[in-house]
């Protein structure tokens, strides 16, 4: 499996975790070190209940830092958002996965319901 592929599964699993056990998340990421290790990032916030766009932000940023330190080849940034369905032109649950890498940025919504069976992904699309 590549670094790519570790990334992309870490990023899908902790989402499905997440959203199995809480039904939302806060923004998270990982990214893979200059040593090939997937490293977690975690943000600490002031607040119990802080904004999930300024956390976002703040990982970006991190990451960004880290690319500009040369510390990192890639990075993912998971965030739970609603989207706009194409379909039916109504707001829908979505994982969006950005995707960083040196010089490119790709970003993904992930579509998903939560049934009692477990959380639903459907086909990726980009952003």
């Amino acid at each position: 499996m590549d670094n790519l592929d570790i990334l992309k599964k870490y990023l899908l699993g902790l989402a499905e975790t997440l959203l199995s056990d809480s039904g939302e998340f806060y923004p998270f990421a990982a990214y893979i070190n200059d040593s090939d290790v997937l490293v977690p990032l975690i943000v600490s916030q002031d607040s119990d209940t802080p904004d999930a766009l300024e956390m976002k932000d703040e990982i970006y940023q991190v990451l960004l830092d880290k690319f500009r330190n040369n510390t990192t080849q890639l990075a993912g940034l998971a965030t739970d958002v609603n989207v706009i369905s194409a379909t039916t032109n109504e707001k829908i649950d979505a994982l969006e996965i950005l995707l960083m890498f040196p010089d490119e940025e790709i970003g993904f919504y992930f579509p998903y319901q939560i049934k009692i069976e477990g959380v639903l992904f459907q086909d990726a699309f980009i952003i």
